[in-house]
């Protein structure tokens, strides 16, 4: 289609004042429309913890058992301040009281910073009937260990990394390891099923 061509100067003028209007409305309206999405400079600074009593964290695990990988829903565990812990109702039917190893050694320990220090969360659960993970999993009680880094100057918590452990009655086979090394002790001899993630949330 051809433009019509203007007939007269006049005719020109009369469509830049319109097209001016027509800006000029197109700029009153956007200043006028309200932030779809207002976000305060407070909220934009991430969750952080400076002690794990009475920190609240969503956790997530993997298992990998007989090849097959079977990840559950997340799970909110809060770690109370007399050392039992509070849930959300998922993939744990029960969890157990936690423990915390202080500033262990960090030689064998991997995505550490020079700037912090390393503990160990050490806690357990009870997986519930209604997670449907397979039948080996019936019954049974998991061992959960976390890397937890803290900065030495602001003293915030970081998670690190987490690993999931079954008892095991094969204390010969491979892929074991014991708690804190004692591969011989009186400690039972555990087995990786797995890993978790922790991220720290609001408690309500």
């Amino acid at each position: 289609m051809s433009r019509r061509p203007l007939s007269s100067s006049a005719d020109a003028d009369d469509y830049l004042e319109q097209a001016k209007k027509l800006r000029a409305e197109a700029a009153s309206l956007e200043s006028s429309r309200p932030d779809p999405s207002p976000v305060s400079p407070s909220s934009l600074s991430p969750l952080s913890y400076t002690t794990i009593s009475s920190s609240k964290w969503d956790v997530q695990f993997t298992l990998n058992l007989d090849s097959t990988l079977y990840t559950s829903s997340s799970t909110e565990i809060t770690f109370l301040s007399d050392g039992y812990t509070s849930h959300s109702p998922g993939v744990f039917s029960k969890v157990w009281g936690w423990d915390l190893e202080f500033d262990v050694g960090t030689s064998d320990l991997t995505g550490l910073k020079d700037s912090e220090t390393m503990d160990i969360l050490l806690f357990s659960a009870d997986v519930s009937e209604s997670a449907k993970l397979p039948s080996s999993f019936e019954n049974q009680r998991i061992y959960l260990t976390a890397e937890i880094a803290q900065d030495k100057t602001t003293k915030t918590l970081r998670f690190n990394k987490g690993t999931l452990t079954v008892k095991s009655d094969d204390v010969s086979g491979g892929g074991l390891f014991g708690l804190f090394g004692n591969t011989n002790g009186i400690l039972a001899q555990f087995k990786v099923v797995g890993r978790f993630t922790m991220q720290p949330t609001q408690p309500k």
